[in-house]
């Protein structure tokens, strides 16, 4: 019980840092809302966290050891793993989060190497080493994604 308490201070207290890092000078979307906590019962897949980020339009996103969880104040939307589909994450460890200038967001994943996620036609593509053709020397591990000043992608999975 102490454990669980513990993570959600440490939820909370993120929620509060969120808020005062809004970067743009524009009002923060959670600073009207107050989150005592999430929950499995709210739509949560897991609780361990690997990454949290918030979206240019401030929403939440978790990426969790059970998918991808985007939090929209009131509604919650999970993203998993189905081996038998693959429109879907190809692993559900997700390790990090990134959304690119054109509003795409870039899933990494721990062992299932990364996806894109184009939320406005909610599709997936997959990007695993044998997907591109790589030998799989990265086990299909990403920590990381990032976008460079020409609006290229490249990862970083150690």
């Amino acid at each position: 019980m102490r454990y669980k308490n513990i993570l959600i201070l440490i939820f909370l207290i993120t929620i509060n840092l969120l808020g005062f890092a809004a970067d743009n000078g524009t009002p923060n979307r959670f600073d009207k809302y107050a989150v005592d906590a999430l929950s499995f019962e709210h739509g949560i897949s897991h609780q361990t966290v690997y990454d949290l980020y918030k979206d240019s339009n401030g929403f939440l996103w978790f990426g969790t050891m059970y998918g991808l969880v985007h939090y929209m104040g009131a509604d919650i939307k999970v993203y998993r793993h189905d081996p038998k589909d693959k429109s879907t994450l190809s692993n559900d460890d997700v390790t990090k989060i990134f959304e690119d200038s054109n509003g795409r967001f870039w899933i990494a994943t721990f062992g299932g190497g990364f996806n894109l996620l184009d939320i406005k036609n909610d599709s997936i593509r997959r990007y695993t080493s044998k997907a591109l053709e790589l030998e799989d020397k990265w086990n299909g591990i990403v920590w990381d994604i990032k976008e460079d000043k020409n609006g290229q992608h490249y990862y970083c999975n150690g």
